[in-house]
């Protein structure tokens, strides 16, 4: 106990409403409060409480009263101009010579300053929490929405582009062409030969397998900057861009068909396929890429009517076959 303490001295009884008189303040509690003596004598200290009060620790302090039992509680406080404080109350009560309790004697020291302290680490805290929660929330949402645009552009089976994202890449070449920005550029389109016949007789799993295979296979024909996508089913199209676009697709679509002269292994059993393959230029009198892509069909039927294994390359001016075609050597 030090001179800034409270302290207060009650009459034993009542513990229930209106509850022990005060007898007795000193200056530090007249300091503290604003109360002065008068003010306070006859009076109980429920003229401290306000609506904010701590429920549980009032509890707490009732029990021990009604117990005649020491206790140690923190409260806040209200002074006479209303403005509130905190306390650490220490209540013991006091008895006479023959035993009776007669008196409690309570000890309030002002730690207002210490709450308020620790009430600032505990919204700190609570602020950490409550960014770190928010900071989770933007994460997720950033991959849910990475997850999204990935979803959007590529082949779940295979990892490739899919066939939007071919579009989206043609469309935009066809908009440079429009404006008078052209880019050289040619597409190559490829039907895997018998993928049907692996489907049936082994199994679509053995089917995506083969699919898988063929996206790594192609994969490995690339040059830095073509673009591969799986358009459907057993299509793929690769994307060739740059000057030497037309050489750059016969020789990469040469590559690719003898690169497919090695077998696939499915299950243990080597598995033998081969590739129908398009090739259409890109120029400036094609006008949109749903005509170039509307063509493939009756390419693919002109390369397999001569069996696998072809390639044939088409000018995009028109459906009219090239003078060059080629049929890979063995």
């Amino acid at each position: 106990m030090n001179a800034n303490d409270a302290v207060l001295i009650t009459e034993a009884e009542p513990i229930d409403l209106p509850g022990p008189r005060v007898v007795y303040c000193n200056a530090a509690f007249t300091r503290t409060t604003g109360y002065t003596e008068a003010d306070v004598l006859g009076k109980t200290p429920r003229i401290l409480q306000h609506s904010e009060t701590d429920r549980a620790a009032l509890d707490r302090l009732r029990d021990a009263l009604s117990t005649w039992s020491p206790v140690e509680v923190e409260l806040s406080n209200a002074r006479k101009d209303g403005s509130k404080f905190w306390v650490e109350l220490s209540i013991a009560p006091v008895a006479n010579e023959r035993g009776w309790f007669t008196h409690w004697f309570s000890v309030q020291r002002d730690v207002s300053q210490r709450k308020q302290a620790e009430q600032l680490v505990s919204r700190a805290r609570r602020a950490d929490a409550e960014n770190l929660a928010l900071e989770a929330k933007l994460l997720e949402r950033q991959r849910n929405e990475e997850k999204l645009a990935y979803a959007a552009f590529h082949d779940e089976l295979t990892k490739l582009h899919n066939r939007t994202y071919v579009m989206d890449r043609l469309n935009n070449i066809f908009r440079r062409l429009r404006a008078g920005r052209p880019l050289k550029a040619a597409v190559l389109y490829l039907d895997m030969d018998r993928f049907k016949l692996v489907n049936d007789s082994l199994g679509h799993r053995s089917g995506d397998l083969l699919l898988m295979g063929m996206a790594r296979r192609l994969e490995s024909c690339l040059r830095t900057g073509d673009t591969l996508a799986r358009f459907g089913g057993d299509e793929f199209v690769i994307l060739v861009e740059g000057e030497e676009h037309e050489s750059a697709a016969i020789h990469l679509a040469e590559r690719i068909i003898n690169r497919l002269t090695k077998p696939f292994e499915l299950g243990g059993q080597n598995i033998f396929t081969s590739s129908s393959i398009g090739i259409v230029n890109i120029y400036r009198r094609l006008r949109q890429p749903r005509r170039l892509t509307a063509r493939r069909g009756c390419r693919y039927v002109r390369c397999q009517s001569r069996g696998c294994r072809q390639l044939r390359n088409f000018c995009g001016c028109d459906a009219r076959e090239c003078d060059r075609s080629t049929r890979p050597s063995e």
